[in-house]
């Protein structure tokens, strides 16, 4: 929820808040290895100075934020051997259209 939540929080202010979610089957060689769960919006975006320390304890842009948000959900996801990314969704030179968070789950037989 968290990572939703955020979302959700970014778009407050956006005319036409969009928040998409989607799943993808990773594989290699045919057989499925992963998969990938994608939360996009079209948000501010993350700040520059944020994104290399996202996953730090106490690194917020919120007035009311703990920063703990982010580092508890990457911790969780190291604990099921799972990789999370963010990364800001690029337009035309510098314009930032928005963020997306990226989670690759191993596939577990």
């Amino acid at each position: 929820f968290n990572l939703l939540g955020n979302s959700i929080e970014a778009c407050a202010d956006i005319k036409n808040p969009k928040i998409c979610i989607r799943t993808q089957a990773v594989s290699s060689d045919g057989t499925p290895s992963a998969v990938r769960m994608t939360i996009e919006d079209n948000g501010p975006g993350f700040q520059t100075s944020v994104l290399a320390r996202a996953f730090e304890p106490y690194i917020t842009t919120k007035t009311t934020g703990t920063g703990l948000g982010l580092p508890m959900v990457k911790k969780i996801l190291d604990e099921h051997k799972a990789k999370i990314s963010i990364e800001n969704i690029q337009g035309e030179g510098k314009t930032v259209l928005g963020a997306r968070v990226s989670i690759v789950f191993p596939v577990v037989a």
